[in-house]
């Protein structure tokens, strides 16, 4: 059986992000997944990224890979809002640059071993890896309310199933969310000439970027925003500061998640909206079939007859829908409202099983939602990783030394004890930092 370091699962943002970071500390990771797959197929062609440009850059450790860096590499234009065609590539091309190989293969196990864990994968091979960090992302996560379970794939999807829209072109499709991928799919169903409805549980749509202030103070208020824009102003610089973040009350902390995740669309998809019959503050009671079509009766007992209901509903995160974990791990596991409970360092309560990206919003923040926050991923895993190796690397050395020698070493280390104190104090406080 193979045995490596430590094995990534997942070739998108974050896990391009964790193994670029380990290679930066001398640690290769052997790195699974389809290179931007979730973006591949579970975005619609035509789609933007509602972050901004700032807030779009892959984690390096030498800040080296920028989407700016990609630009001057590959001698493309720069587009903005970033479309989901020119992220993919940017993030193909961070991984030529950053993490050599990546093996396509899907994981379908992983199993706890002594000293580590056993990961196979789809063809039936193994490896055995002293540590993992599971970095799927919201695959698997998507949210279907009950409603709508029972009706077919030809008459409802989660918008997470589709790579493009044009198959909707003169279709009538009731679209059910109130956040960007809602409107953006709205937009994109208008465009590719769809009839929509969009039914939305909220009082109103709330816009990102929509500019209210008078234009004279505007630009001053602009100048404030935190890099990736998470949330309102001030607490998107909280969001951007999550050990600020872990010390508020977990009540406090869910609070401040809920206000910067809450459902929004990027104000430049206003103008694409005109023709958009919008239906808010309703909700779908149920959705029955009726001659191939989906007849929707809403709460305040109106009827909608359509063709196709996209569910733009969202994820919901859940530790049992990783289904390549064996149960034994998410058993033992410690968790918190269907979320691992995470170290600062993102390790869960199993030693040596980390998770990176939306499984840490609960633990780290709303940052960990968005692309901006997998440099911070990258480098907490990574540090800690790194520190862990080192330290049993020293342990080794330890036991391999003759005991002669040892007392050699012992005596010469106390005599330099105050010096060694004063630089051992880092390492002290960012284990301590680590069990908190």
């Amino acid at each position: 059986m193979t045995l490596c370091e430590v094995a990534v699962i997942g070739a998108g943002p974050y896990g391009l992000a964790v193994a670029a970071h380990l290679h930066s500390r001398k640690l290769d990771p052997v790195v699974f997944g389809d290179v931007m797959g979730f973006w591949k197929t579970s975005m619609p062609k035509g789609m933007v990224l509602r972050s901004p440009w700032e807030g779009s850059h892959i984690g390096h450790p030498d800040q080296a890979l920028t989407l700016d860096h990609f630009l001057s590499v590959e001698g493309v234009e720069r587009r903005e809002p970033v479309p989901i065609e020119f992220f993919i590539r940017y993030g193909e091309w961070f991984q030529r640059a950053a993490v050599a190989a990546v093996d396509p293969r899907r994981v379908c196990r992983v199993e706890s071993l002594p000293h580590g864990f056993s990961v196979s994968t789809e063809d039936g091979s193994t490896i055995r890896a002293r540590r993992v960090v599971v970095a799927t992302g919201l695959a698997g996560h998507e949210y279907r309310p009950p409603q709508f379970t029972h009706l077919a794939s030809e008459l409802a999807t989660h918008c997470s199933a589709h790579s493009s829209l044009d198959r909707f072109a003169g279709r009538h499709v009731a679209v059910v969310g109130a956040g960007q991928s809602a409107l953006e799919s709205a937009a994109l169903l208008l465009e590719a000439g769809a009839a929509v409805d969009v039914i939305a549980r909220t009082d109103r749509i709330h816009w990102i970027g929509k500019r209210t202030a008078p234009s004279s103070i505007q630009p001053l208020l602009d100048r404030f925003h935190a890099p990736a824009q998470i949330g309102p102003f001030p607490l998107n610089w909280l969001v951007e500061t999550p050990d600020a973040l872990r010390l508020l009350p977990p009540t406090l902390r869910r609070v401040i998640s809920r206000r910067a995740l809450r459902p929004a669309g990027a104000s430049w998809l206003i103008p694409r909206l005109r023709e958009l019959r919008l239906r808010t503050s309703r909700v779908v009671v149920s959705a029955l079939e009726a001659g191939g079509r989906v007849r929707l009766k809403l709460d305040d007992r109106s009827e909608l007859s359509v063709d196709h209901i996209l569910l733009a509903t969202g994820y919901r995160l859940d530790l049992n829908r990783y289904g390549f974990l064996a149960p034994e791990l998410t058993f033992r596991m410690a968790s918190s409202d269907r979320y691992p409970v995470l170290s600062r360092s993102l390790e869960s309560s199993i030693a040596g099983l980390y998770f990176a990206g939306a499984a840490a919003v609960s633990s780290l923040g709303p940052l960990m939602r968005f692309v901006a926050g997998s440099n911070e991923a990258g480098r907490r895993i990574a540090a800690h990783v790194g520190r862990q190796v080192l330290r049993n690397r020293e342990s080794r050395s330890r036991i391999s030394v003759p005991a002669a020698v040892a007392r050699d070493q012992a005596t010469a280390v106390v005599s330099r004890s105050e010096a060694s104190s004063l630089t051992s104090l880092p390492s002290v406080l960012e284990e301590l930092n680590d069990r908190m």
